[in-house]
């Protein structure tokens, strides 16, 4: 289910919310960290749209038709990327 839309139906509140939202980031972050420092790929469109959630509330991503290599070569680029 999108991200939009499971977070309209639960309907969650205050602290509870915030928790929930917190955790969900933390694994989008992980995916991005994945993808960019194991596999030296970028997602490309990070959003509410390329997030979706599991029967289980898991937050994961997907939307990957922006999926890039990232060769390293960047400039000012110091350490791993998120």
């Amino acid at each position: 289910m999108p991200l939009s839309d499971k977070i309209k139906e639960l309907g969650l509140k205050g602290t509870q919310r915030d928790e929930y939202y917190a955790w969900g980031l933390r694994q989008v972050a992980k995916a991005v960290s994945f993808l960019n420092n194991d596999c030296k790929l970028v997602h490309g469109n990070v959003c509410l749209a390329s997030v979706v959630v599991t029967p289980t509330l898991d937050w994961k991503l997907h939307a990957f038709d922006v999926l890039s290599e990232f060769d390293g070569n960047n400039e000012g680029s110091t350490g791993p990327m998120l």
